[in-house]
């Protein structure tokens, strides 16, 4: 393998594909935020009375509606009996250049199986669902490998550039970048981060916040989380929707009402029972970062369309 890292990806053709500037319906974005901001009745949610307050939630909302940044997430799974092993890794990235005014999101997502750890199981406390990644297709790797493809997605997409930032997305996020660091994964020093766990606790409080409740708050139908590519994808959705003026009026998310949690169900734990209706997801072994990188480059998604002008 050659040993030059900083050639894995051909930056040249990502910046040519990708070098669309940010959307020419900023300005109508900017109008919408400005009319919600002003049509909040800060007296009916004890969380957000006065401006003050609701500043942290407007500056996620310009970042994330506007679409002038990448949102970029990072998620990881690991072992229920001991913790410091990460299982599996999932990243999805939203890069609304190109994207205009489409009335569903184009979010890429990848699933990443740590080789060394795909034994180890959880299902005792914390559901095994490490090959029900929604998405179709799961790349198994050794853990040097795996960090160094995701760190390649980390230094490309958080590059500065012109026009584009991009914000990092996650789901209590100080908890998972402890787990970033121990195997090696570096974020920039500088970071903008969308946190969704924070941006929920703005208008509701600390209490109920799991990416579960979370999902059902903003009316989001999920399936198998804690898969850490679900988990990565759902945690983005969270994100747009939270951050998003109409969903939250919709909702009546600024009214601060709390969630109310179903009927308790009783779990059938019994050895037969078992998931239905579910599809694994493909496995595909990889031994190294850059044969990944090769595939992933040779597919159809980096073709040049040929009406672009």
């Amino acid at each position: 393998m050659n040993g030059n890292k900083a050639l894995l990806i051909d930056f040249e053709k990502f910046q040519e594909l990708e070098k669309n500037r940010p959307s020419p319906y900023t300005e109508y974005f900017d109008d919408e935020l400005s009319d919600y901001y002003n049509s909040i009745d800060y007296a009916k949610n004890k969380y957000l009375r006065g401006l003050l307050r609701s500043l942290p939630l407007f500056a996620a909302m310009e970042r994330v509606y506007t679409r002038r940044n990448i949102l970029f997430c990072i998620d990881v799974e690991a072992w229920e009996h001991d913790t410091k092993l990460v299982t599996e890794l999932g990243v999805s990235i939203y890069d609304p250049r190109g994207q205009g005014l489409s009335i569903a999101p184009n979010i890429t997502t990848y699933h990443i199986i740590i080789d060394e750890f795909s034994g180890k199981r959880n299902g005792r406390f914390v559901p095994n669902h490490l090959e029900y990644f929604n998405g179709g297709i799961t790349y198994q790797m050794p853990q040097m490998e795996a960090v160094e493809f995701v760190q390649a997605l980390i230094d490309y997409y958080f590059m500065s550039r012109e026009h584009f930032g991009c914000c990092l997305v996650g789901h209590d996020v100080k908890g998972d970048s402890n787990w970033f660091r121990s195997i090696g994964i570096k974020l920039p020093y500088e970071l903008t981060i969308i946190d969704t766990h924070t941006i929920y606790s703005l208008s509701h409080g600390r209490q109920g916040g799991s990416l579960k409740n979370l999902l059902k708050l903003v009316q989001v139908p999920n399936a198998f989380l804690h898969n850490a590519a679900n988990d990565a994808y759902y945690t983005l959705l969270v994100a747009m929707k939270l951050c998003d003026p109409h969903v939250r009026t919709r909702l009546l998310l600024d009214q601060g009402r709390p969630l109310i949690p179903n009927k308790t169900v009783p779990q059938n734990h019994s050895k037969k029972h078992k998931l239905r209706n579910a599809n694994k997801s493909d496995l595909v072994n990889y031994s190294s970062c850059e044969e990944l990188l090769y595939d992933l480059y040779q597919s159809p998604i980096f073709e040049d369309s040929g009406d672009a002008e």
